[in-house]
């Protein structure tokens, strides 16, 4: 889930003409304005619900002319999850679901891209949650790639959404009261290494948490 933010990584794929001939170009996430939502349904179905993770970090190497060289490294911490109330919140980090305490981190980390119309395309990768690594894919589309009219740097902007199953990481409690099929939706913004936006305080690129057990069974991760 933590994985939204990471289609910033595909902007090279998305676009053509002169960019494709562009330096491999680094980004951070801008983490004030990139926000990984998802949605379950909830009461055998009777609505949506909406959960976010607070706090991501990350950073990529996006190289437009060969996707393939392109590198993208993103957590979330779990411990930031909210469906925004706190009682729930409680539960969700406890042992029953995510167990924050012995899972802190939630990554992805992509393993290719492909192009389905001029400015959308599929990002794949590897997400690593609750001790699990699934390989998931996301349907990107690009908002934005080149000069902040304001700023005068470069930035990238994308939109993306995904689907997987929780209990496919683990996260099996109370199916099928709530729902098993999660919805991911991202919305992210990304500028160079060492810019920040005037009033916004910087994200480090790594989490600072523990590190992280050995995958649960079934799980091929080598971090969580």
């Amino acid at each position: 889930m933590r994985l939204a933010a990471t289609a910033l990584a595909f902007a090279g794929l998305l676009t053509t003409g002169g960019l494709a001939e562009a330096a491999p170009e680094a980004f951070r996430f801008d983490t004030s304005h990139t926000r990984v939502m998802f949605f379950t349904l909830h009461g055998f179905g009777a609505s949506r619900q909406l959960g976010l993770f607070r706090t991501l970090y990350g950073s990529f190497v996006l190289d437009s002319a060969d996707l393939s060289k392109s590198r993208v490294d993103v957590e979330l911490d779990a411990a930031s999850l909210t469906m925004f109330e706190p009682t729930l919140d409680e539960q969700l980090k406890s042992k029953l679901f995510f167990d924050v305490a012995t899972y802190p981190l939630i990554t992805f980390r992509s393993t290719g891209a492909r192009r389905t119309g001029p400015s959308t395309g599929v990002l794949v990768g590897d997400l690593t949650m609750h001790g699990v690594t699934r390989a998931v894919s996301l349907d990107v589309t690009l908002n934005a790639l080149g000069d902040h009219p304001f700023y005068k740097v470069r930035r990238a902007g994308f939109s993306a959404k995904g689907r997987l199953k929780r209990s496919d990481f683990g996260l099996g409690a109370f199916i099928p009261s709530v729902g098993d099929d999660i919805q991911i939706e991202l919305e992210v913004e990304g500028y160079p290494p060492g810019w920040q936006a005037p009033g916004v305080t910087p994200a480090p690129e790594k989490a600072n948490l523990p590190a992280c057990p050995k995958p649960a069974s079934g799980g091929a991760a080598t971090s969580c």
